[in-house]
């Protein structure tokens, strides 16, 4: 009998909350690791994936809107760092 695929059980993780004043404590450690940190970006007036380096990379306060043939975005009435919906891009090409 095979074992591939086989996943021990493990605990499970407990929720953790991250505060917006340590979001780029964590962007800077995973740097310092030596990971490429993706997140959406704006470009070209679309939300678009692309490196980050600080929470100042992200689409602070912007949101989208679509609809049959349309998208565009828009300033949101707070500072939300991920208030939009999928964007025209895809994550398939880091994948």
């Amino acid at each position: 009998m095979s074992n591939s695929g086989y996943m021990p059980k493990q605990a499970p993780i407990a929720n953790r909350i991250l505060l917006r004043e340590d979001f780029d404590q964590l962007l800077t450690q995973l740097q310092v690791e030596g990971r490429t940190v993706l997140g959406p970006c704006e470009k070209d007036g679309a939300i678009t994936y692309d490196e980050i380096g600080t929470a100042s990379d992200l689409p602070i306060g912007r949101t989208d809107r679509q609809s049959e043939g349309t998208y565009r975005l828009r300033e949101r009435k707070d500072a939300a760092l991920f208030g939009y919906a999928v964007g025209p891009d895809s994550w398939k090409r880091y994948l």
